[in-house]
């Protein structure tokens, strides 16, 4: 989806959130009449921001919603009893079969025809596939699946009796570890699917029961995807099941749309960790703006789950962010890791997750976060630094033959820990006002320049850092000269497709939308935004 694409269905999403739901139904029927794959991708998002969603969830305890039309005498085999909940995209049934040798009470989910369209019904009858193929006793089984007599599809499961997960432990009032025993089940349930090529997409607290007995059931499987499903490459439903999920259990790449693995549920799990252990969520999302959304997720680090910097706590603390790691790749390999790791924990072993290192922070900061360069301590080093690479470059044209040897490792070196102490030296982690940090950027941006003039790239670096420090301490005029000219100077040594200038016009794209200048902003963020899709991420 393209920006202005982007821009029109979150401009629609608000809309929509200021009608009641006779309006709603007529935007949904005109946007579907010009652009029927935007009407779906809305309907999804009201869907999920619908508080009604959940309904496979308030099948239980006691929460049973009156029926506001007539119910269907019958939906296939089954003979309709009740209606058990109603969600932006379906209604769900309780439904009996009878025969002379048995009664049977299921759960069944069918669309109701406000949300009917081919999407859903595709998505329905993934929903039949996926569990049809997954019989365990942590998931909720799968009864039957077929079409009405309309061509309606319905998917009918096991109609579980019991308690969502945290009302159960929070009413037993269950230990910790009695909370990681039940969260056990939870991995053996996710592993399970994972094997048989299914991703569960929306895997959270609220669809997750504890029945009568005391046994975990994993519920709806409803946005699931099937692993090898994508056509031409590609996963066609990314985007559009994007506004289905829960965002406070997404992961980063669902957020941004990108394609999802079983990489994603574990995020999720460990979301679903956290909750349990600290009896709140990771993130609190009081907005419905994708964008601002996109930024809690994807940008913000969550405060630790558990008090304390040292012992058993500090070890869930250190499991649960491997588990919710924002890079997939240094996430729980799988649930059944994440699972082995929790049983360490239990047994008192050493726990395989470890926090990540200083080096490995301080890149991620400098990749994420290369505003700040302000404190003064370090742009004080940065000068004694300059004069030590000049006074070692003096003594080395004492030896003629091993000048440019001797003067290309200097450079090297010099700039290699200039750049460490740029992008360490963020004005949140010092005291600015200890610091006077205009005075000492006005001298760096008036000596590094000249001093590096034979390293065009470099003096790029260096300028492309200097201007967001201007930046982040208010300075705009400066902040974007000096940002513009880095740009320039990457343009023509890296070239108009490199990594550097998609990083230039990023950061140079968002000073203009911090300062008011939109229409500045718009192609240099467009035109980094389709950088990164073709090629990776941008901020690197």
């Amino acid at each position: 989806m393209d920006a202005d694409r982007f821009r029109e269905l979150e401009d629609l999403f608000e809309q929509a959130l200021r009608l009641d739901d006779t309006g709603r139904a007529a935007l949904l029927s005109e946007t579907r009449a010009r652009d029927s794959k935007l009407a779906d991708r809305l309907a999804a998002m009201l869907a999920a921001d619908d508080t009604r969603s959940d309904q496979l969830a308030s099948i239980v305890g006691g929460s049973r919603s009156a029926s506001d039309r007539p119910l269907p005498r019958a939906i296939g085999p089954f003979r309709i009893l009740e209606k058990l909940g109603e969600g932006g995209m379906g209604v769900v049934y309780l439904g009996q079969r009878e025969t002379a040798d048995f009664e049977q009470r299921v759960a069944i989910k069918r669309l109701h025809a406000a949300a009917d369209s081919d999407l859903a019904r595709q998505r329905l009858r993934i929903e039949q596939r996926v569990l049809a193929s997954l019989h365990h006793p942590h998931i909720a089984q799968f009864i039957d699946g077929d079409t009405d007599d309309d061509g309606t599809p319905y998917v009918a499961m096991e109609f579980v009796e019991g308690f969502p997960l945290l009302e159960h432990v929070r009413s037993r009032q269950l230990s910790r570890r009695e909370r990681i025993a039940l969260f056990l089940d939870l991995c053996q349930a996710v592993q399970f699917a994972h094997q048989h090529l299914v991703i569960h997409r929306d895997i959270k607290a609220g669809n997750v029961l504890i029945d009568q007995h005391g046994a975990l059931k994993l519920l709806d499987f409803g946005i699931a995807k099937l692993i090898g499903d994508e056509r031409n490459g590609a996963d066609e439903t990314v985007l559009t099941v994007a506004g289905a999920m829960t965002p406070h259990y997404a992961s980063p790449e669902q957020i941004r749309g990108e394609t999802v693995t079983p990489l994603t549920d574990i995020y999720s799990l460990g979301v679903v960790l956290y909750e349990l252990l600290a009896n709140r969520r990771p993130y609190e999302i009081r907005t419905r703006r994708p964008t601002e959304i996109e930024r809690i997720i994807c940008l913000t680090e969550p405060p630790p789950a558990l008090p304390g910097r040292g012992g058993r706590e500090a070890e869930l603390n250190s499991i649960i962010a491997k588990a919710m790691h924002k890079d997939p790749q240094r996430r729980y390999a799988s649930a059944s890791q994440l699972a082995e790791d929790l049983k360490r924990w239990l047994e008192r072993r050493p726990v395989l997750a470890r926090p990540d290192s200083a080096g490995y922070r301080l890149r991620s900061f400098a990749r994420r976060h290369p505003f700040g360069v302000a404190a003064s301590s370090a742009l004080v080093l940065l000068l004694m630094v300059f004069s030590a690479g000049m006074a070692h470059q003096a003594h080395q044209l004492a030896i003629e033959r091993d000048r440019a040897e001797r003067e290309a490792r200097v450079a090297t070196e010099t700039s290699d820990f200039l750049i460490e102490l740029f992008q360490a030296s963020d004005p949140r982690e010092t005291n600015p006002q200890d610091l006077r940090a205009r005075d000492l950027l006005d001298r760096a941006a008036e000596r590094i320049p000249a001093e590096l003039g034979s390293d065009a790239l470099m003096r790029a670096q260096l300028l492309h850092v200097i201007g967001l420090a201007y930046a982040n301490l208010g300075e705009d005029e400066r902040g974007t000269n000096l940002l513009t000219e880095a740009l320039a100077l990457r343009e023509v040594q890296a070239g108009p497709d490199s990594a550097e200038v998609a990083e230039s016009r990023n950061r140079l794209g968002n000073v203009h939308r911090q300062f008011g200048r939109m229409q500045e902003a718009e192609p240099l963020l467009v035109a980094a935004m389709e950088w990164r899709l073709a090629q990776g991420v941008v901020d690197h």
